[in-house]
């Protein structure tokens, strides 16, 4: 065949034409094993791409391969730690995101290039195998732009917008597997908490007390702290238990009784005391955020009842007479027999009338229990604001358990679980060891003999019992001590503390749980219970929550004074974990994401070097290069520009260079070259091109 200068020129192949995309790419495979050039005589030098513009896409693809298999690697290694680096992350927010978008922008480009040149290259070779429609080369120009061009055919647009999605979905995957995220990661951490060692010689926590003689004390920034609580903290200690409604209040928060700003989400337990008071454990790490770590204490289950035939009550004073004026104001005295037939009493009560004395009686049972009692009692003036706690009689039972503590430093809050039984802490809590121990206590024959005695306070030898040593046993004297010191001329602080409780729990089962928007009238008009059951039910629970709270404040103040009177040798470290502030680069499915798009990419380029034997017949011409269009247009004559021009002929109009124009779109053209060596871009008749199924892309 030769074109209009007379030049011969080679045809396009003809015959079998395959239709399938499975059968154009087999053909394709066949015809670049066979082909040794395009449609050129032997010896003639034939303008292909160089190598070195064929592998333009490889180093780019290599980096981004290396970079997304470290980011994978990364995802599944601990959160990077970095105390400086943390806060350059948390603080410059803005400047980490201008780095991701130039770190995307680069790294994006390199994976589309890899895209745009696969289906350039691949496109430019098929130019010179069959001849394309115009409107076909404009889509392949548009894919290799990454362009919507709108003026090409609807069927056009699905493949340009793919090519359109991924360039804006690449960028994406590279911001999720670049974006440092804040994290956090636990540690390993020494964590300091009271320890119980052996004291024979009570010179620590085992140390002699009487309510008569100085007790050590030590006061500073973050509290006050020492073995007898209820002098030193029994305020804060009641300010907190008349709050606490344990099992229904899920938000509510207990503050420790000293100053170190920590809270707690449930009970205590007596058990955490090393937060704030210890040594820093966070190991110099700036963004500390949890603590989780395990410590034995006492959970002291209290149960209670009411006992009409109780036998621990209020007295009047035995030295005034039946005819004189009694004291202003009036001395009351304690005294009773405890159910396991031990006859007690204790110390006065200053107040105006009975009315407003609370007496607590809590010691150790004498019958080796292992637990121990607590006995309440009022004054019998009728109309007495805290009459309906007496002759409330509770069992306590000091159980080992291992707990699960939990710390969120941002909140400063607290959370204690119990996860199992354990061994007891205290050296004393044994059947062979004994403790000295103070106590009002007389074993009189009767309970009329007990009338004027007020012998038998002392200090005495103690037998231990599993369970209830000298902590639990001085925990239950606090409880004493408070009643005593808590009460006066006008009221009982215990007796507020439970009245409080019980009004908390009368709210409660009325469905009033705002507390917030209670005023007088909802407090007096709901105070009271739908029936006698529910009544006495409210009391003995609320008393119940009330001995809890106190139980676990001087167990908080025994271990907390352990850690600050004897530090040196009252402690002892346990391994917990430390939660701190870390940072990991990229999202796990984002990071996934991006290594598989990496990984296809390197499949792609790898199967269309083996296809096209390395794009070994490229051409140099490139329908991207405006120039070269123009030159090989031209060289290739005028039967492209007579074809178009005749067409507007017979629908008498004109070529005006519109993009929209449709006149053109199903004229074909090839690249072909001459028997010199150069290429012209040249019209091709379907019947000369012998297309029966299309072309292939």
């Amino acid at each position: 065949m030769a074109n209009g200068h007379g030049e011969a020129v080679h045809a396009p192949m003809k015959g079998y034409e395959p239709k399938t995309w499975l059968q154009k790419y087999i053909r394709s495979w066949q015809y670049h094993n066979a082909q040794t050039g395009w449609n050129m005589p032997q010896g003639i030098a034939v303008g292909k791409q160089s190598f070195f513009g064929k592998i333009l896409p490889v180093p780019g693809l290599i980096i981004t391969t290396f970079l997304s298999a470290a980011i994978l690697y990364g995802i599944d290694q601990p959160p990077f730690i970095d105390n400086d680096f943390y806060d350059f992350v948390s603080t410059h927010r803005s400047s980490i995101q201008a780095i991701l978008n130039l770190l995307t922008s680069v790294f994006g480009f390199a994976h589309l290039h890899v895209v745009t040149s696969v289906i350039n290259f691949s496109t430019r070779i098929l130019l010179t195998q069959w001849a394309p429609t115009l409107d076909r080369l404009k889509m392949w120009r548009a894919l290799s732009n990454r362009n919507i061009d709108l003026a090409l055919p609807f069927t056009f647009l699905a493949p340009l917008t793919v090519v359109w999605a991924l360039a804006l979905g690449v960028g994406s995957l590279w911001t999720g597997a670049l974006t440092p995220n804040l994290v956090s990661r636990n540690i390993t951490a020494d964590i300091p908490l009271p320890f119980y060692a052996p004291d024979p010689d009570g010179r620590a926590w085992n140390q002699t007390w009487t309510p008569i003689a100085p007790h050590v004390v030590t006061r500073s920034p973050l509290g006050t702290f020492s073995y007898a609580p209820a002098y030193d903290r029994g305020n804060s200690m009641i300010n907190t238990a008349a709050g606490v409604i344990y099992d229904k209040d899920a938000n509510g928060k207990r503050p420790r009784s000293d100053k170190t700003g920590y809270t707690y989400s449930t009970r205590s337990y007596g058990v955490g005391s090393s937060l704030g008071l210890a040594q820093s454990f966070s190991k110099g790490y700036r963004h500390p955020m949890a603590y989780h770590y395990q410590e034995i204490g006492y959970n002291a289950s209290v149960v209670c009842i009411f006992n009409a035939s109780s036998q621990w009550g209020i007295m009047p004073p035995t030295d005034v007479g039946q005819d004189e004026q009694p004291y202003i104001p009036n001395i009351y005295w304690a005294k009773g027999a405890s159910p396991d037939g031990a006859l007690f009493w204790q110390l006065q009560y200053s107040a105006i009338d009975d009315s407003n004395v609370v007496s607590i009686n809590a010691h150790p049972d004498l019958n080796s229990t292992g637990k121990g009692t607590v006995m309440i009692a009022t004054g019998n003036t009728q109309g007495g604001p805290y009459l309906e706690l007496n002759q409330t009689q509770c069992s306590v039972e000091f159980i080992p358990t291992l707990f699960n503590i939990n710390v969120n430093l941002s909140s400063s809050v607290i959370t204690v679980d119990r996860a199992d039984s354990a061994l007891d802490m205290d050296p004393t809590a044994q059947a062979n060891a004994t403790f000295t121990a103070w106590r009002c206590h007389t074993l009189l024959d009767t309970l009329a003999s007990l009338e004027n005695s007020t012998t038998g306070c002392g200090n005495y030898t103690s037998q231990g019992q599993p369970g209830l040593g000298n902590i639990a046993t001085r925990a239950l004297r606090q409880l004493n001590d408070l009643s005593v010191l808590d009460t006066s001329l006008h009221t009982s602080s215990l007796g507020e503390m439970f009245s409080s409780l019980i009004q908390n729990e009368n709210l409660y089962y009325d469905n009033i749980t705002n507390y917030k928007d209670l005023n007088i009238t909802d407090l007096i008009s709901n105070s009271s219970s739908p029936d006698t059951t529910t009544n006495a039910y409210i009391k003995e629970y609320s008393v119940e929550q009330g001995l809890k709270s106190l139980i676990d404040d001087s167990l908080m103040a025994f271990a907390s004074a352990q850690l600050v009177l004897h530090y040196e040798n009252s402690s002892h470290v346990t391994t917990g974990s430390l939660t701190v502030g870390a940072v990991l680069v990229g999202t796990r499915g984002y990071v996934y994401s991006l290594f598989a798009f990496n990984l296809l990419l390197i499949l792609i380029l790898i199967e269309e070097m083996f296809r096209t034997r390395c794009w070994a017949n490229l051409p140099l011409f490139d329908y991207n290069d405006l120039k070269g269009v123009i030159v090989a247009s031209s060289m290739g004559g005028k039967d492209l520009a007579n074809k178009v021009v005749a067409t507007h002929e017979e629908r008498e109009s004109v070529w005006v260079a519109d993009p929209h124009d449709k006149t053109a779109s199903d004229i074909r053209v090839q690249l072909k070259c001459r028997e010199d060596g150069s290429v012209e871009l040249v019209s091709v008749q379907d019947h000369e091109y012998g297309l029966t199924g299309g072309d292939s892309m």
